[in-house]
């Protein structure tokens, strides 16, 4: 897949948080909504904390048909990995789920929560002040670090 010039590429580092380890083994993606989700989180920058894309552009780079990539951001959302940005131009990831080598992840889950609530979904994922990510069940909450 030459969807990206590799020479171009800053270097920056982002990483994909334990809890994310496990749901992403126990919430059964499919194989297409993977490559959604790692190409989504391939085009955040260190700079922005939402990937400016359009589900087109997707479908154009992944090689997918545009209502399989439909469905796959269908799924993403639903599954809170990621969210639509309020210009609905782009996709934030889940900040809970992905550490993008900034400061202000705390901040940035706060955003990435108001758009969930905005969108009528609840919040599955609650990170503390300390940055320690929780997966809540109803009423109850379970630590999965």
């Amino acid at each position: 897949m030459e969807y990206r010039n590799w020479k171009s590429l800053s270097m920056y580092w982002g990483a994909l948080m334990r809890i994310t380890i496990r749901y992403l083994i126990d919430c059964d993606l499919s194989g297409s909504a993977y490559k959604v989700l790692f190409y989504v989180m391939d085009l955040m920058g260190p700079d922005n904390i939402a990937a400016g894309v359009r589900q087109k552009n997707i479908s154009d780079d992944l090689h997918l048909h545009k209502s399989n990539v439909s469905k796959c951001v269908k799924e993403l959302i639903e599954k809170q990995f990621i969210v639509k940005t309020t210009s609905r131009k782009g996709f934030m990831v889940n900040p809970a789920l992905y550490y993008l080598g900034k400061d202000d992840r705390i901040h940035h889950k706060e955003v990435f929560d108001e758009l969930v609530r905005e969108s009528g979904r609840d919040i599955i994922f609650e990170m503390t002040r300390g940055g320690r990510v929780y997966k809540s069940d109803e009423d109850e909450y379970i630590d999965l670090d």
